[in-house]
Order: structure tokens, then C-alpha cells, then sequence
């Protein structure tokens, strides 16, 4: 259920934040591989992603993951790049549970 509500948070955001807008992730929210689909999440949707802080292995692990709405609004990616209009972005990660990362266009 924690991930289910990340994701619609996550989403909500991509979909209706205003430019300029920032969503911040703190380290316990997703792990390693978790930040990596996110990060090309963000790249298919045009919304800009940095990880920062410390790298380490499983609760040492202090990379916190930051996305941007572009002050000059979402930038769309061409097919070669992501999103290519109608197409949609899937990823599935299985750690605890289950973790979806999904946009339509």
C-alpha cells in the first residue's frame, strides 16, 4: 500500500504540478533500484530527476531523489527517447512488494 500511494503521489505530480515545481524523496522511500525506474520515469515524462548523497547498501544508503517540473513546462520526448505520445511506460521492480511506475501521455 506505501508504494501504491507513492506512485498516485508521484504521478499526481508529473501530471499537475506547475513548472518550477519539486517533489522530494527521502532514502527510505525508495532503494536503488526503486530511484532507477524513477529516474527513467521522469526522462519519459520530461521532468528532470538528480539523486544526491551518499551511495551505500541497504539502510546506509542516503540518496535522496529529487524531480523538477521544468521552468519552461515538460519537455516531450521524441520515440527514440520515451514517451512517444499514446505509448505507455511500464516498470515493475519486485522487492517487498511489487513496485509500478506507469504514464500515459
Amino acid at each position: 500500500l506505501y508504494k501504491d500511494a507513492l506512485r498516485i503521489r508521484r504521478e499526481d505530480f508529473v501530471d499537475d504540478a506547475h513548472p518550477g515545481s519539486k517533489l522530494r524523496l527521502k532514502p527510505e522511500q525508495l532503494d536503488a533500484r526503486e530511484r532507477h525506474l524513477v529516474h527513467a520515469y521522469a526522462e519519459s515524462c520530461g521532468v528532470m530527476s538528480e539523486s544526491t548523497g551518499k551511495k551505500g547498501k541497504g539502510a546506509a544508503d542516503q540518496r535522496r531523489l529529487t524531480l523538477t517540473i521544468p521552468l519552461r513546462g515538460k519537455k516531450k520526448v521524441d520515440a527514440g527517447g520515451g514517451a512517444d505520445g499514446g505509448a505507455a511506460f511500464r516498470a515493475e521492480v519486485s522487492s517487498h512488494s511489487t513496485f509500478n511506475i506507469r504514464a500515459l501521455e
